[in-house]
């Protein structure tokens, strides 16, 4: 297989070269295979591995399409919002996301253009580019943005699939959904989000039955989706056949394919652990958090020029092991990775020139953090650990409650524990804040009551009464808001 892209590669680039030296010569008849031969090995060195390579190739033939689209706008227009789309891919590879998200926004702009006049030849590639461009409208934190394109790619692709050729673009459908269910579901569209991926699941699986291995993988990364929706959603018997099942498919596809298939084994593996520890397996959950942390270190090990790759799954990978280790009695072995998972997220924000993509992640982390910090007897540094985390994870949820309001109240509890096992006081005015954030998913009653499940669990697991004001404010309210039979009535009394 290397060598097959090694002999790609270098037929690439002599392509290059000879329509370089006949472009020097006549660039009337060569300047258009020029850049055409200039795009084709920037997918290959992107293949390769070379992402700097890869973006030189396609700046230089953006630039020569640009300057052949002045000249002839109706000829090099399709060329030029190709080579934007390969150019927006290259730069978010090598972080550059605004100059990413601009030619991404370009290339949307172009191919809407186009396919104003001419829908069959250019909705495709509307559909592609909207997509890479809700990929970097995300990477910057624009959520409601890249909804709104992913939506209008979806749109497009089931028009496709209904009015042209439905075996055709019913591939894209799929992918288009599973993308769609992603984004709802981050959103706080939960139901929506649920009911796009099992559209997704489905398309997969009747795709999957007509041309089995080619879309296997499609089937597996659905059906990981599916998962964590369905578990979120309370059904958690069906979240983990889900995972089960997608994990049977992605170690099938790496024992044929581990270069490809092992990043995704490892993922679906962290998924089942997470799940298996939630339903009591903790055993079943220490052997899937331990071989999925395994395989991500080996990636990272292999992977060393570009950190952000495989980092971040380890640092995930290293947060879910230490809970596997800790429900096995490991205290010490959990404390280790969960300091490890810190140490990397840090670093991860350190190094990138936008850090806000870490660190809700950084938040996470340093509240196992401090989990593991008290159950070794360290109170302090868990009432550190826990206060730095709500403090990192607030202005997030200030700017989308629906999305990490949620994760306020776990947080939150957790740092009261902390100050009175260290006989600190806590901070009312922080934890005020948290309140006020609560307050905004007040009217969503799905949100709410997974807010009161975490305070249930807390309560239950503690034994001991909530005295942060401001909390048991706001539990008194969630209580009030809630149907009966979910934790509400009125009149019901917090502990």
């Amino acid at each position: 297989m290397m060598g097959d892209r090694q002999g790609g590669l270098r037929s690439a680039e002599e392509a290059a070269n000879l329509y370089r030296r006949l472009a020097a010569d006549n660039p009337d008849a060569y300047l258009p295979d020029l850049a055409m031969s200039l795009n084709n090995l920037a997918t290959v060195q992107s293949e390769m591995g070379d992402s700097k390579g890869a973006l030189r190739s396609a700046e230089e033939a953006t630039n020569l399409y640009r300057r052949l689209a002045a000249e002839y706008s109706d000829a090099y227009l399709p060329d030029l919002a190709g080579s934007l789309h390969i150019l927006a891919k290259g730069l978010f590879m090598m972080g550059d996301r605004q100059g990413g998200l601009r030619s991404a926004e370009e290339a949307a702009n172009l191919y809407r253009q186009l396919a104003a006049d001419n829908p069959d030849a250019h909705l495709p590639n509307l559909a592609r580019s909207l997509h890479t461009l809700a990929s970097g409208l995300s990477e910057i934190g624009d959520r409601q943005g890249a909804l709104r394109s992913v939506e209008e790619a979806t749109k497009i692709y089931r028009r496709l699939a209904a009015e042209y050729s439905y075996a055709a673009h019913l591939p894209n459908l799929a992918f288009s959904l599973n993308t769609l269910a992603t984004f709802q579901f981050e959103m706080g569209d939960r139901k929506g989000g649920l009911r796009s991926v099992e559209e997704a699941a489905n398309l997969y699986r009747r795709l999957a039955a007509e041309y089995d291995y080619a879309h296997l993988p499609n089937l597996a990364f659905s059906l990981n989706t599916l998962a964590t929706f369905q578990f979120e959603m309370g059904d958690r018997k069906g979240g983990l056949r889900s995972v089960e099942e997608a994990t049977n498919l992605w170690r099938r596809l790496a024992a044929d394919n581990p270069d490809a298939y092992l990043p995704e084994l490892a993922l679906s593996l962290n998924t089942l652990a997470t799940f298996q520890f939630e339903m009591g397996d903790r055993q079943g959950a220490l052997r899937s958090a331990e071989e999925a942390t395994n395989l991500w270190r080996r990636l990272a090990a292999d992977n060393p020029y570009y950190p952000d790759t495989y980092l971040p799954e380890l640092a995930r990978s290293l947060t879910i092991l230490a809970s596997g280790l800790s429900g096995m009695g490991d205290r010490q072995g959990a404390l280790r990775s969960a300091e490890e998972a810190v140490n990397l997220w840090r670093r991860l924000a350190a190094d990138n020139p936008y850090p806000d993509a870490y660190l809700p992640d950084l938040a996470i982390s340093l509240h196992n953090l401090a989990i593991r910090l008290s159950g070794m007897g360290d109170r302090q540094g868990a009432r550190e650990k826990a206060v730095e985390s709500i403090r990192l994870l607030l202005p997030f949820a200030e700017q989308l409650p629906a999305g990490f309001g949620a994760l306020l109240p776990r947080l939150a509890l957790t740092y009261r524990e902390a100050c009175e096992a260290s006989g600190g006081e806590a901070d009312e005015e922080l934890l005020a804040q948290v309140w006020a954030v609560l307050e905004e998913v007040k009217a969503d009653e799905e949100l709410l009551a997974q807010v009161w499940a975490v305070f249930e669990e807390v309560k239950a697991g503690e034994g001991r009464p909530v005295k942060s004001r401001p909390l048991l404010r706001f539990i008194r309210r969630v209580r009030r808001r809630l149907p009966r039979g979910r934790g509400g009535g009125q009149g019901g009394r917090s502990r």
